[in-house]
């Protein structure tokens, strides 16, 4: 019978000894599992991060080619102007001279302005790019 009971006690502390394993292999299971979701998380956040760098990128080229078309542009009305200009003959001369003049420099403000926007479209795709 005392055999009995040692048995029945030592059956009870293996069970009690094999729960407690159990339990704690669980936890350190559920640890790693928050850990992995972690990990997705962050994973899922640095795409997302990656994906609007790659939009931001596109959006700055876009308004590098439209500051360049628009300097183009300007360089095409100047080049009119100028043949406009030596067309004219006497008193139309003087005038077309002034309008050339103004046209002149509206194109010369074009083209600062066109050169500032493709700059900082420029300098926009170099931060896009390097995040």
């Amino acid at each position: 019978r005392l055999e009995a009971q040692r048995l029945a006690i030592e059956a009870d502390a293996a069970a009690r000894s094999a729960t407690l394993a159990a339990e704690r292999r669980a936890e350190e299971l559920r640890q790693k599992a928050i850990e992995a979701e972690k990990a997705q998380l962050q994973a899922a956040k640095e795409e997302e991060a990656a994906r609007q760098r790659t939009v931001e990128a596109k959006e700055a080229k876009q308004r590098a080619v439209a500051a360049e078309e628009a300097r183009l542009r300007s360089a095409e009305a100047a080049e009119l102007a100028a043949k406009v200009a030596a067309q004219a003959k006497s008193e139309d001369e003087l005038e077309a001279h002034r309008k050339v003049q103004e046209m002149y420099e509206l194109q010369q403000k074009a083209l600062a302005e066109a050169d500032e926007s493709r700059r900082k479209a420029e300098a926009e795709t170099e931060v896009a790019q390097g995040t």
